[in-house]
């Protein structure tokens, strides 16, 4: 049988779908790009954002006019199932499947029964379980880069926030299991790693926290960059900072999702933070590494924002010299604290400061760019470029994207270049 996924949202479901691909290629199933050649076909969804739900309903309609001709088993998994798993199956009856996300490792063996009982269904998102293991975490083929999740679920409940209702609370995993995993990338091709969870910096397993955790994965032979996402300030200090960037494989780059500059907002949001606390963390970065970079998440319009608490978030931003930022418009999702809340910001008023405050990320994002002008630089080269045959392109140290031209292929190797121009969010580079 054949199988199609196809991925919504964050790195988190990202490395779902890899760790279900490998353990359906393991079972001897075979997997298409095709969705209309597939005999399964699976949507790992998001529930973050209103637009993802929506692309996924438009999907599952589409879904219904092509079961009417083909015999296939339809499955929905990831954070919409766990927040609608009922309503998605009552919506659209002609899902076989909805499973939540404590489920992946019951995924194949549904599709087994279905298979064989076409005509009953399933839905399961009870949640809150340990960790779940797979008996051994691997890959259809390892890549230079990788994903590894180090925790699930999360016990923050910012107001606006769905993912402790879908992700559930948090949950650690065994920091052997997760050497082990990374040993495996490693040995198969893998140079560079991202620690995934909701909020890394609050990984506990034991008598092992995250910085700890860290020291371990830094020993591994062979592995080179360690990245990590997604980091919460309020657990994020400047002594565990400056302990961080004292390791050589942690890479220069830091996202730390400000949300909102005014403490007005960030109390309503919960954020449990304050705006002088965020500026301590830059200021340690800062002071640290001239070239490290620093990313952010943050909303604009939320409950109460005033156009004070606004010019707030504007000049912390231009503080902070994001080196760049995911700006969205706050939109009330169902189920979280912030639902509850009187919407009271005018959709006019929270695109005037969307635009305003992406422009200024966009322009900080320009500077901090061009101060790496006639500096030389590392890049892992990652793939070849879309200009020419002899244009590679890489990564740096702190996530920026590099372009270069070379005559020998140099996928999977560490070059240093000088950087000599800068278009947008692209580097351009000769190698040294």
């Amino acid at each position: 049988m054949k199988f199609y996924i196809e991925t919504y949202g964050c790195q988190m479901n990202e490395y779902d779908t890899d760790i279900l691909i490998y353990e359906f290629l393991k079972e001897g199933y075979e997997q298409t790009e095709d969705i209309k050649d597939a005999d399964i076909v699976i949507f790992n969804t998001c529930a973050v954002r209103q637009s993802a739900e929506n692309r996924v309903h438009g999907q599952l309609g589409h879904m219904k006019r092509e079961k009417e001709n083909n015999s296939f088993i339809l499955g929905v998994m990831g954070c919409m199932a766990q927040k609608e798993a009922e309503k998605l199956k009552e919506t659209h009856p002609h899902i076989d499947f909805v499973l939540g996300t404590d489920f992946l490792h019951r995924v194949i063996p549904a599709i087994k029964y279905l298979d064989k009982n076409r005509k009953e269904s399933i839905v399961k998102t009870e949640n809150d379980k340990p960790f779940l293991e797979f008996e051994d975490i691997g890959r259809k083929e390892p890549q230079l880069q990788e994903f590894v999740s180090i925790m699930r679920g999360c016990d923050n409940f910012c107001t606006y926030c769905i993912v402790p209702y879908v992700r559930g609370r948090e949950r650690s995993r065994d920091y052997s299991k997760i050497v082990k995993e990374i040993e495996y990338l490693v040995k198969n091709g893998t140079v560079e790693v991202t620690l995934l969870g909701q909020n890394v910096n609050s990984y506990q397993y034991k008598d092992v926290d995250f910085l700890k955790l860290v020291k371990k994965i830094s020993k591994i032979e062979g592995l080179k960059r360690i990245r990590f996402t997604t980091s919460h300030p309020k657990d994020m200090t400047p002594e565990i900072l400056t302990e961080l960037m004292s390791i050589p494989k942690v890479c220069d780059h830091y996202h730390l999702p400000l949300q909102a500059g005014s403490n007005k907002i960030l109390s309503k949001m919960n954020r449990k933070y304050t705006k002088e606390h965020y500026k301590k963390l830059v200021k340690t970065i800062r002071d640290n590494s001239r070239f490290a970079s620093i990313t952010t998440d943050m909303i604009v319009g939320f409950t109460d924002e005033t156009e004070e608490d606004f010019q707030e978030t504007l000049e912390l931003a231009k503080y902070s010299e994001f080196d760049s930022a995911f700006v969205f418009k706050y939109n009330p999702r169902p189920k979280t604290k912030g639902f509850e809340m009187e919407d009271n910001v005018s959709d006019d008023e929270k695109q005037r400061r969307l635009e305003k405050l992406n422009k200024l990320v966009k322009k900080l994002a320009k500077k901090r760019n061009k101060m790496l002008k006639n500096e030389a630089v590392e890049i892992l080269v990652t793939g070849k470029g879309s200009k020419t045959e002899n244009q590679y392109k890489g990564r740096t140290e702190s996530n920026k994207i590099v372009v270069f031209d070379s005559e020998k292929d140099l996928i999977g190797k560490f070059v240093n270049v000088k950087i000599y121009k800068i278009s947008g969010w692209t580097l351009y580079g000769k190698l040294i």
